[in-house]
């Protein structure tokens, strides 16, 4: 499922409208999902500034599923801002296209073994997929997408072994 499709599933969702009649404050702040043989649900989560509270909601094939209310895990200073997915938006599928040929193009030597994307608003990007690869070499590749062109605005390759608690 594309997230266009998610989002239009999660608006139709009675839950979610009764949820946001209560919650008028709330905003989109991430949407999350995996890719391994195939594509996971999406996490569609939505801030609370008054309560600095996420919102999970999980869109399914066949219905969404409220999660409570959590802390953020954010540095105190930090804000969380609001996702502006724009119009002309890439799907998921060629965003992830775009990553592939990067990936290729720079370490091919590091086959993806699970995509972890998500996207979110950063004060130096913007609204901005980060898509992180865990690779069979035991790195992580991640990569700052623009959701509209698909051009990758920064990445790093890091070893697993690199975020070992010293």
């Amino acid at each position: 499922m594309e997230l266009r499709s998610a989002l239009a599933t999660l608006d139709s969702d009675p839950g979610f409208a009764g949820w946001k009649s209560l919650h008028k404050d709330a905003y989109f702040s991430h949407a999350f999902t995996m890719l391994q043989d195939q594509q996971e649900d999406w996490q569609l989560g939505f801030y609370q500034h008054k309560d600095e509270k996420i919102t999970t909601f999980v869109v399914k094939p066949h219905g969404v599923e409220m999660r409570d209310a959590e802390e953020t895990f954010k540095r105190e200073e930090s804000r969380i801002e609001e996702v502006r997915l724009p119009k002309n938006a890439l799907e998921l599928k060629e965003v992830i296209r775009k990553a592939n040929e990067f990936q290729q193009e720079r370490y091919p030597k590091d086959r993806s073994m699970k995509i972890i994307t998500l996207l979110q608003n950063l004060p130096e990007y913007g609204s901005v997929w980060n898509i992180t690869y865990v690779t069979q070499q035991f790195n992580t590749l991640n990569m700052k997408i623009h959701p509209s062109t698909g051009e990758v605005l920064d990445h790093k390759l890091s070893s697993i072994f690199s975020f070992r608690q010293k």
